[in-house]
């Protein structure tokens, strides 16, 4: 029986709930009544994860926690950080055939459920 490895926090998904699906992605934050999401937010640092379960790879929005750039767990074994999600789909893409989702889908999801910790338009490129 194979076991399946989860990624390490801030990475594993099962800190978080599903609160809705982006394709193949799943959308999960902090439950809103929770301790993380409180002690998160009490510090600026809320942050969206995006999980592809099928690839087991995560991607975390801006945060502090990530210095304030796109940060995807595993890409070539370990954490993968840029500024320009862009330069990260790109870099998803060729590293392990993924696709990441539309930016402007990302920065709605932002938006949405973590106030920003950077400039949201410097993001895009």
């Amino acid at each position: 029986m194979t076991h399946l490895r989860w990624p390490p926090p801030p990475h594993d998904p099962r800190e978080r709930i599903l609160v809705e699906h982006l394709g193949d992605w799943e959308i999960r934050i902090f439950s809103p009544t929770g301790d993380f999401h409180r002690y998160f937010a009490a510090k600026g640092m809320l942050h969206v994860q995006l999980w592809h379960a099928e690839a087991r790879l995560s991607l975390l929005t801006p945060s502090p926690i990530t210095a304030g750039r796109f940060e995807v767990y595993p890409l070539a074994g370990w954490k993968h950080a840029r500024h320009g999600y862009r330069e990260l789909a790109q870099e998803v893409r060729s590293g392990c055939g993924v696709v990441l989702p539309r930016f402007d889908r990302v920065l709605g999801l932002m938006r949405m459920f973590a106030p920003p910790a950077a400039p949201l338009e410097l993001a895009a490129k």
